[in-house]
């Protein structure tokens, strides 16, 4: 008869075998062989459980340790060794320093990883003077904010009130009417006197005056030397004076350039006119169809020769500023007191080698 294990022995010796693996005894036990079952296939089996147990007990104490050097970075972060101890501000002069750091929000003994440095910058942004500037988080305590100052483009005035814009198209300032106009800076006249009594100092310019700061920023030379100030109509049209000598203040001509439209042909037109044209006799050089430009002169001034690339029509202002002729493209007129004879003068057109553009009368098809 063969001797069998009953269940009870059997569920004895396994909480042993537990109690053994428990107390760190991995050696496996070498036990008689059950029927049916090699004993080495037992003992590989326990050593497999065994080694689970420990390599779960490892995972247990990194994650463990892991908790604990983020608790402490966390700390550490907050504490005194890293807070804001210095706001450096890098940039030109003439901007107040504590203007920029009081914008920023940004306060000594704050904890640097709380720092928002995309809310400072915009907040440093939203200030006039201020065209662009970059913040910048530099271990173990400093904040540095880099910034470039607005560059002022023109005076704009209407009515009784005169700003100060920027190249970026904001508001940076209010003058006084006693103030001085800056050096270098044009004066741009806004008909309009509501235009310009609703802008606040910070803001951008409305969409209706955003033409005058393209004409400005792209105007060339020799245009950009001779302007002696924009005119912005209540039917939105754009015109500039010029003075025959840069250095001399006064208008000796105007350039017409109508609406807000193809401002760059408008622009270079005009600078090639004006580079070839004896300034001292110009009147009005219309551009407002820059493929066709015409120029108008004061009577009794020699103007030279025929002017390359523009069509002549007649004077427009008399000397004594009395007798204007009709414009002939937008069919405005005026009075006289001069008789037709004189108001009536010789047009002549010259042609700029290489184009094909022909005409006798002023507008004539190009």
């Amino acid at each position: 008869m063969t001797d069998t294990l009953s269940p009870p022995r059997r569920a004895s010796r396994e909480r042993s075998d537990r109690g053994r693996l428990r107390s760190g005894d991995a050696t496996p036990r070498v036990v008689d062989a059950e029927p049916g079952e090699d004993p080495r296939i037992r003992d590989r089996r326990r050593s497999v459980q065994a080694d689970r147990r420990r390599r779960r007990r490892a995972v247990l104490f990194v994650a463990l340790a892991v908790v604990v050097l983020v608790a402490s970075a966390a700390a550490l972060s907050r504490s005194a060794w890293f807070d804001v101890d210095r706001i450096v501000v890098d940039g030109p002069d003439g901007i107040d320093r504590d203007e920029l750091r009081q914008a920023s929000g940004i306060d000594r003994g704050d904890a640097m990883v709380d720092v928002d440095l995309a809310a400072a910058r915009r907040s440093i942004m939203a200030l006039p003077s201020v065209a662009s500037a970059r913040v910048e988080r530099e271990w173990p305590g400093t904040i540095r904010v880099v910034f470039h100052a607005e560059s002022p483009l023109a005076v704009l005035a209407g009515g009784e009130r005169r700003v100060l814009i920027g190249r970026g198209g904001r508001v940076l300032a209010e003058l006084a009417q006693d103030d001085p106009t800056p050096e270098g800076l044009p004066t741009v006249t806004v008909e309009d006197p509501s235009a310009v009594s609703e802008l606040e100092v910070g803001s951008a310019l409305p969409e209706s005056l955003s033409s005058v700061v393209v004409v400005l920023e792209q105007l060339p030379e020799p245009l950009r030397s001779r302007s002696a100030g924009v005119t912005l109509d209540a039917g939105g049209n754009l015109s500039m004076a010029l003075r025959a000598d840069p250095a001399v203040d006064g208008s000796d001509g105007t350039v017409e350039l109508g609406p807000a439209d193809e401002l760059a042909s408008k622009l270079l037109a005009a600078a090639s006119i004006v580079a070839g044209a004896r300034m001292e006799c110009l009147d009005v050089l219309d551009v407002r169809e820059p493929s066709r430009p015409t120029i108008s002169r004061d009577r009794g001034c020699d103007p030279g020769p025929p002017t390359v690339g523009a069509t002549t029509v007649p004077a427009r202002t008399e000397p004594d500023g009395n007798a204007r002729t009709a414009d002939p493209r937008s069919g405005r007129t005026s009075t006289s007191t001069t008789t037709a004879t004189r108001r009536t003068a010789a047009v002549s057109t010259t042609t700029a080698p290489g184009s094909t553009r022909r005409g006798s009368e002023p507008g004539a098809p190009g």
